[in-house]
């Protein structure tokens, strides 16, 4: 998708397997750093508020955005962080709370970070017996993408449906989207499926299951973004 995530090796160690992450932080010579969910509370008013609500889907969608426009640097990481939580949506991401993703602050800019921590993602806990399951049924298939949830960068704890939040992207950021929604509809699906099936550590439910599960949320993204359906608390 053209996007700057962390640099990530699988690698192998006395017979076990790994990730080798480049540290992003020393490599860009940032001169400070902060997590989103460290920053936020000093920054903006309502983010303790916002943890702690008892609101559902659109309506806490509604609360955290009007929490995380406030801030201060909204208007220079905005079309960043509208792409990762597209991306997010796209790989399934489970764990984007706002301890997961970074401002660089450098002596004469400030930069969006690099994506980073998106290990629980693509069906990360399916063991082979429920690989087995989701890939000889289409209709579970469907309803993983349909039903999926996500943290949206805002919730430490709480989970939205993911066709909300791209719902109130689409009704509130529509060029951002505009400009994510390219990059998606840009993914080579073909040079994706040849690399799924070069990488020999994964057995071949893993296969069959990339293979089929990143077509399906592509799809099904870009149908929910043309739906009729709008905004709604």
């Amino acid at each position: 998708m053209g996007l700057e995530v962390m640099e990530v090796e699988i690698v192998k160690r006395c017979g076990r397997r790994g990730c080798l992450l480049r540290n992003f932080i020393e490599s860009s010579n940032a001169k400070m750093h902060e997590e989103g969910g460290a920053i936020l509370p000093n920054l903006v008013s309502g983010y303790n508020k916002l943890q702690q609500s008892s609101s559902k889907n659109m309506k806490l969608i509604k609360e955290g955005f009007e929490v995380i426009t406030q801030f201060h640097y909204w208007e220079i990481i905005k079309n960043q962080f509208i792409d990762m939580l597209i991306f997010d949506i796209f790989i399934g991401n489970q764990d984007r709370h706002p301890f997961n993703w970074m401002i660089l602050f450098f002596d004469t800019e400030i930069k969006f970070s690099p994506i980073y921590d998106n290990g629980a993602s693509l069906g990360f806990n399916f063991n082979h017996e429920k690989l087995i399951e989701m890939n000889t049924s289409d209709s579970k298939l469907n309803k993983y993408v349909r039903n999926a949830r996500v943290k949206a960068g805002l919730f430490e704890n709480t989970h939205v449906k993911a066709k909300d939040l791209l719902i109130y992207i689409r009704d509130h950021f529509p060029n951002e989207l505009e400009n994510s929604i390219k990059k998606l509809e840009n993914f080579d699906l073909k040079e994706y499926k040849e690399y799924i099936h070069s990488v020999e550590m994964l057995t071949v439910e893993q296969k069959k299951w990339l293979t089929r599960m990143i077509p399906a949320k592509k799809e099904k993204i870009l149908e929910w973004v043309q739906a009729k359906e709008g905004y709604h608390e």
